[in-house]
Order: C-alpha cells, then sequence, then structure tokens
C-alpha cells in the first residue's frame, strides 16, 4: 500500500466518523487530483460523493456543484454530462438561492414582530380627574414619562377658578435670555 492509498483510506474513515466536514471531501478530491494518472470517472464519484451528502450544507454542496462542473469543463471528454452537471448545479442554485430568499423574508418577519413588540410594551392612559382628561404614554423601561396636557393648560379645579393662577400679569411672555431677571443688566467687558 503507497501513500497515496494509505493517505486515502484515513480520509475515507475520518469521513465514517464526521460526514459533515467538507474539508475532508477537499481533502479526497485534492488527493485524486494529484494523482499520477487522472481518473475523471473517480474524481466525479468523489464529486457526488460530497453533492450528495445532506449532512454538508446547502452552500458547500453548491461549491462542489460548481467545483464538478468546472471541473468537467477542463477535463470532460462528453458533452452531455456537462450539460446533465450544468442543470443539476442550476437546480442546487435555484434550492439554495429559495432559501436565502425565504431566511431574508423570516428576518423581516422577525423585525415587524419586534417592533410591534416594542410598541405593545408601550402603553396608553387615560386620567380622568374632576371633569379634566390626561393623557399620558409610559416607555417600555417605565422611566420617562409624558404628558400630553400636563403644562399645556393649567390645572383647573371647578372650585378654585376664581383665583385664575394663570393669568398672573407679572410673569406673562416673560423668558429666560433675555436681559436678565428683573431688568438686570449684565455687566459688559
Amino acid at each position: 500500500m503507497d501513500d497515496r492509498e494509505k493517505a486515502e483510506s484515513i480520509l475515507r474513515d475520518a469521513l465514517q466518523e464526521d460526514q459533515g466536514n467538507h474539508k475532508l471531501y477537499l481533502q479526497l478530491v485534492d488527493l485524486e487530483y494529484q494523482s499520477p494518472a487522472l481518473n475523471i470517472n473517480r474524481m466525479i464519484e468523489l464529486f457526488d460523493l460530497a453533492i450528495n451528502n445532506t449532512s454538508l450544507t446547502l452552500d458547500e454542496r453548491l461549491l462542489f456543484s460548481q467545483r464538478k462542473l468546472e471541473f468537467l469543463e477542463d477535463f470532460g471528454t462528453h458533452i452531455q454530462k456537462i450539460a446533465d452537471t450544468y442543470d443539476a448545479h442550476q437546480k442546487l442554485l435555484k434550492e439554495s438561492q429559495a432559501v436565502k430568499k425565504r431566511k431574508a423574508e423570516e428576518e423581516a418577519q422577525n423585525e415587524a414582530k419586534k417592533a410591534k413588540l416594542t410598541e405593545a410594551e408601550e402603553t396608553s392612559t387615560s386620567v380622568s380627574t374632576n371633569g379634566t382628561t390626561m393623557n399620558y404614554t409610559a416607555t417600555s423601561n417605565g422611566t420617562q414619562m409624558s404628558y400630553a396636557n400636563q403644562m399645556q393648560q393649567s390645572y383647573v379645579d371647578p372650585n378654585m377658578a376664581a383665583y385664575n393662577y394663570s393669568q398672573w400679569p407679572g410673569y406673562a411672555g416673560y423668558t429666560y435670555g433675555q436681559q436678565g431677571w428683573y431688568n438686570y443688566q449684565q455687566p459688559t467687558q
């Protein structure tokens, strides 16, 4: 038994233990490719062994299919075998594209579900006190509250309406950033 046969035997034993290891298939193909007398039928058998192994991922099987097609284009002598290999490769390619499209659609649906869950975590509540309705929304973490009518209208209690707190003339229209508090002038430099 020469070294090449021993290497093939070791690789085949390793494949029995780990059928999903694409590197072992690559080593088998490489070993056969570097043999002194290239056997095209033997190479096709090795490619088919990898392509038909469902333990490999679809992308790995697609790569072996592509390598088989390229090998036959370089070394094949039968046009029909090349055409059949091309058709099988196209079928595998379409299957791969369909799986990727399905995964992309599932990811988009998952993103939409996450967005809906985020919206559902936000709660909207109305509180009615003495005829005044206050709407507020609590965010999902519960730390920030935004009250729609909190400062827009003063709290109006029917018993306190005569005091008219919102109409104090001393504060009407005053905003910070004007000349200062009670017309205090800032010193110029």
